[in-house]
């Protein structure tokens, strides 16, 4: 049932990155924002119950430092 999921997230990332268009300009954007999100999400599901909200608040931070860390690097860059 997960690959169906994974097989059918790739047709649906094309359409919706494609902006009502059909040249997919979005997708090579997608593709690394859905597997951060899969990454996201396979972490948080190592944790156990009993850790409370701290695996949720460490994933927010470490998220805000990346977008961070790539906005200022495509910043210097153009």
């Amino acid at each position: 049932m997960a690959w169906l999921g994974i097989v059918l997230s790739v047709p649906a990332l094309r359409v919706v990155c494609g902006g009502g268009t059909d040249d997919g300009a979005g997708v090579p954007d997608g593709l690394p924002a859905s597997a951060g999100v899969a990454l996201q999400y396979i972490a948080l599901a190592q944790a156990g119950s009993s850790s409370g909200l701290w695996p949720v608040a460490a994933g927010r931070v470490v998220v805000g430092l990346a977008g961070a860390g790539v906005a200022t690097v495509l910043l210097s860059l153009g």
